[in-house]
Order: C-alpha cells, then structure tokens, then sequence
C-alpha cells in the first residue's frame, strides 16, 4: 500500500473559565468538532497544563473576566512556556457558533 500514512494530531486547546458549566459546554463543542481539549479553571493551573502538556498547546481560550490574574497576563504567561500559542479571548455571554467560528479563524491564522 502506498500513500502518506502520517496522521496530523488536533489542535490543542486550553479552555480557561473559573465556572464550571462553561467549561464542560466549551469543552463539548470542541471535542465534538474535533479538536483535543484542555481545561483549567484557574491562571495557575492552566500554566501548570500547559508546562506539563504532552502536545504543545496551540490555542488559549481564556475568559476575558479571569479573576485574579488578568487573561492577558496569563496569555504571556502560557506563552513564556509555549512560544507559538494563539490566544483567543472569550467575551460572555458564550454564543457557540461565534465561538467555534472564532476558534477555527484563529488556529488557521484568520485572526489573533
């Protein structure tokens, strides 16, 4: 038999909101579509995620309301361990079609 038999992996994406039921609906739709899924619910433990990953993070959504640490504090901080990590804001509310539209455009290079 002939033919590329290498596989690309999914993008990893690293879903950062401290509630709960956003994380496990976010986490549906990416995996749903395709995607490998990573969440966390705190600024330390996402960094921790992405230091300890198996695959390199390829995109942070991070909630834009993150307390504690700013989101963009932590997009620099994720991105101090995993340099080519796209980051993409999540606003609230969470409308699902904007945001996998969101995600799709950021990982192909559409949008930063």
């Amino acid at each position: 038999m002939t033919g590329d038999r290498t596989r690309t992996r999914p993008p990893v994406i690293l879903v950062v909101d401290e509630a709960p039921g956003v994380l496990r609906l976010v986490r549906y739709l990416l995996v749903t579509s395709g995607y490998g899924c990573l969440t966390a619910a705190t600024a330390d433990e996402a960094v921790k995620m992405a230091t300890d990953a198996a695959e390199p993070v390829d995109l942070l959504l991070v909630d834009l309301g993150l307390e504690g640490t700013s989101a963009r504090e932590l997009a620099d901080r994720v991105r101090g361990v995993s340099p080519k990590t796209r980051v993409l804001y999540m606003p609230k509310p969470l409308a699902a079609g904007y945001l996998m539209n969101a995600v799709r455009d950021t990982l192909s290079g559409r949008s930063s």
